[in-house]
């Protein structure tokens, strides 16, 4: 992941925050539909026998 200090002046600001938070939102996002996606796969192919 990205620093959440983007111009290295050693602290955080509120858009350092907020962007941080979004990048997170992403992340996440992008986890759980991999994860769904795995899960779906899986229970589709056992459900054939």
């Amino acid at each position: 992941m990205r620093k959440v200090d983007r111009n290295d002046d050693k602290l955080i600001d509120r858009n350092e925050i907020v962007a941080a938070v979004r990048m997170i939102d992403k992340h996440v996002a992008r986890a759980t539909l991999r994860w769904l996606q795995v899960f779906f796969l899986f229970f589709m192919s056992s459900n054939q026998l």
